[in-house]
């Protein structure tokens, strides 16, 4: 067994970057070789081994969507796992097109020392089993053999233990074999629960047969595996989240069985659906001139999309009274019901909280979370408790609708299926 170290390959035109990085992994003790064009990369890889690349994604001439996809057109280096590192002011799309040239994992600058070590050490952690497992294979009977797979293994799970983020393995007809941690903290489930097709269980329903015909199509023809689908939490509660899988394969390149994971992009997804309503709405406030017919399609909009799954809109009278122009879901029975809510229990200008508070004075309001006490407080009497518990609210946020010199009405945002607004919506 050699005691070779492994080789750690350093992509960046700009040599203070390479300093910085080499000053972060020294403390590994691997060989580090540090090049500074996309030409020199690939000259390196045809000269030695390397247990993974740090690739910079901005270099001139051959820039690292570039380099990565020749890396992978090569089958010395194809299976050499990439870490792009991006700036963190770059677009998000940028380290998503890093994902489809190659790329295993990414890390944004300014970079945390601790967070590279560890995602290096993983990385050189494959590769030095990897090869201890081809040198003892001629040397070691299957008993032997077999024990050190297992230690391995363990050590391979302790690592992905560690991970922030949700790590799976699954055999090469997609049955999962493994989770980590982070999963069984995330989902509440048990190591009893996490079957081989667990996954389906967590995933949204209105996302699940996609992803399921993406994992198919992917075991056929053993193309990576990513999809974006909802993750529901120990809570109830949903998050987006960015599904990636590779295949591993053996010597003679065949799949062996696949490693994935789960990252949490729900902040993201939530600017893009904020940004995707406020520009849809715009161009429908500015198509028609009858207010309430606006007013309704921007109800709409709403709750069709992500950003709501209810939608209301009530405006200030002549009178000082609040009239509803518009209430959207996508479920006509709930509809039904938010109607009969309204015409037997309309809001009360007066009341200290809800549309009135919000039209007084003219600051939004956001409920996280409503409680049964809350439903409580607010229940004028039995039926209007029922009703309220049959609509099934689960978080709100209500916003002043302003014109030039007053509060015109309000727009009430309401979740029902297991999410919960937060600060940053």
């Amino acid at each position: 067994m050699s005691g070779r170290r492994a080789n750690i390959l350093l992509v960046d035109d700009r040599e203070e970057n390479l300093l910085a990085l080499e000053a972060i992994l020294e403390p590994l003790g691997h060989r580090v070789v540090s090049v500074t064009s996309g030409t020199a990369a690939l000259k390196q890889l045809l000269l030695d081994d390397f247990a993974c690349i740090l690739l910079d994604v901005q270099m001139p001439e051959l820039d690292g969507f570039e380099l990565a996809e020749l890396i992978k057109r090569r089958e010395r280096s194809q299976h050499i796992p990439i870490i792009f590192v991006t700036a963190l002011s770059m677009e998000e799309r940028h380290v998503y097109r890093g994902y489809s040239a190659g790329a295993v994992d990414y890390i944004f600058k300014p970079i945390d020392a601790t967070i590279l070590c560890s995602k290096v050490s993983i990385f050189v952690e494959l590769w030095e089993k990897t090869r201890q497992l081809q040198e003892q294979a001629e040397q070691l009977h299957a008993q032997e053999l077999a024990a050190l797979e297992r230690a391995s293994e363990e050590r391979y799970r302790q690592l992905a233990d560690a991970m922030p983020q949700i790590v799976w393995t699954s055999d090469v007809e997609g049955g999962a074999t493994y989770f980590n941690r982070r999963w069984f903290d995330y989902t509440g489930m048990t190591p009893a629960d996490a079957g081989p097709n667990a996954w389906h269980l967590v995933v949204h329903p209105d996302d699940l047969p996609a992803a399921v015909s993406r994992r198919e199509q992917t075991l056929a023809s053993g193309e990576t595996f990513e999809v974006e689908y909802r993750f529901r939490d120990k809570r109830g509660e949903y998050r987006w989240h960015l599904g990636r899988a590779v295949p591993m394969r053996d010597d003679l390149g065949r799949i062996a069985f696949w490693v994935g994971t789960a990252t949490d992009i729900h902040d993201r997804r939530l600017i893009e659906d904020q940004r995707t309503f406020i520009v849809t709405a715009s161009d429908a406030l500015s198509r028609s001139l009858d207010y309430r017919e606006t007013l309704t399609e921007v109800a709409e909009l709403a709750a069709n999309g992500e950003l709501a799954d209810w939608c209301a809109v009530h405006v200030l009278e002549a009178d000082g009274s609040l009239s509803e122009v518009a209430v959207a879901h996508a479920d006509p029975a709930k509809l039904t019901l938010a109607r009969e809510l309204q015409d037997r229990h309309p809001p009360d200008p007066d009341a200290p909280t809800g549309v009135g508070a919000v039209i007084r004075s003219g600051a939004p309001e956001l409920v996280p979370e409503i409680t049964e006490e809350m439903l409580e407080s607010v229940a004028r009497d039995d039926l209007h408790r029922d009703l309220l518990r049959q609509l099934g609210l689960n978080s709100s946020m209500c916003v002043p609708l302003k014109g030039r010199d007053r509060v015109l009405g309000a727009i009430t945002f309401i979740l029902s299926s297991g999410r919960r607004f937060g600060r940053a919506s």
